[in-house]
């Protein structure tokens, strides 16, 4: 973030300090008031942040975690209150918005980001892009959003765009929390994969190489833990071994033993085991050109 206020505030003061040499008033007025444009708009967010952790948790979402979120219910207080940290951060990161009347609650706020405060849970940072919003669905759509006979999308991570998320599927992913299906979870698995630019299931250095091709491979013979959906690509086996990792752990950890320790080191935790390992820095990855693509969760 300080990089880019940098050199927007260079630029837009390259063009003050222009103005002023040629005495062209509308380019004095000009680059005052573009600075302080891409100024806020390059703040908002992180002072929205800042002013999130000055405030109490609320505790109607508290109520909402206890309702409907088992992660959470099994953390301890230390455990809670980092938790809670990390969805006040996220709900001052991501602005929300919805279709076909859906009203964007609280309620609804909490479930869309409790996947991501799950998976950030090991990690003593946030490490999720602010630039995207998140759209809510009444129920799964099709590939032009609609509701047709082909509407089996329950959730997609759009090219540079929003996270999109059918209601109705959020609340069977926090129903089921035992079933390895979680569109909120498998989502933002896909965010942290595209961090650097590829949709390719290697996010963070876990060097999975052939583990994942093997993985693969079983996956589509029937042999592995994880749904037939996994069997897609790369980016859909991450993102569909992080839901097993979190709801299915005890058999992902018998049935893929390398592939629950390559997540269990990513992730920092280890939800298999009696205790989880010491938290970590989450893990930074060099940013590419490459544009993300576009990744969906498959219905039922």
């Amino acid at each position: 973030m300080l990089p880019n206020l940098v050199l927007g505030l260079l630029a837009f003061g390259g063009l003050l300090a222009l103005g002023l040499a040629r005495g062209a008033t509308w380019l004095v007025v000009l680059a005052s008031v573009g600075n302080v444009v891409f100024a806020f708009a390059v703040l908002r967010r992180p002072l929205r942040q800042q002013r999130a952790l000055n405030e109490p948790f609320p505790p109607e979402w508290r109520a909402v975690l206890e309702a409907h979120v088992r992660f959470y219910r099994r953390l301890d207080a230390e455990g809670r209150a980092h938790f809670e940290k990390n969805l006040r951060l996220l709900a001052a990161t991501f602005d929300f918005d919805a279709t076909a009347g859906v009203e964007v609650t609280d309620e609804l706020r909490v479930l869309a980001l409790a996947g991501a405060a799950v998976l950030l849970q090991g990690w003593d940072d946030v490490m999720l892009p602010g630039t995207r919003s998140v759209v809510l669905h009444p129920a799964s759509f099709d590939e032009d959003y609609g509701d047709g006979p082909h509407a089996d999308i329950a959730g997609q991570v759009v090219r540079q765009g929003p996270i999109l998320f059918a209601v109705t599927e959020l609340r069977r992913g926090w129903a089921g929390d035992r079933d390895g299906y979680n569109v909120s979870i498998h989502e933002f698995a896909h965010v942290l994969d595209l961090a650097d630019g590829y949709a390719d299931g290697k996010a963070g250095a876990m060097g999975w190489g052939e583990l994942i091709a093997d993985e693969l491979e079983r996956v589509r013979k029937g042999r592995s833990p994880l749904r037939a959906y996994a069997g897609t690509n790369e980016a859909e086996l991450f993102a569909v071994a992080t839901e097993v990792f979190f709801e299915k752990p005890e058999e992902l950890r018998r049935r893929a033993p390398e592939l629950y320790d390559a997540l269990r080191e990513f992730y920092a935790q280890d939800p298999a085991g009696e205790r989880s390992p010491a938290r970590k820095a989450a893990p930074r990855r060099t940013s590419r050109l490459k544009p993300p693509g576009e990744h969906g969760t498959e219905h039922g």
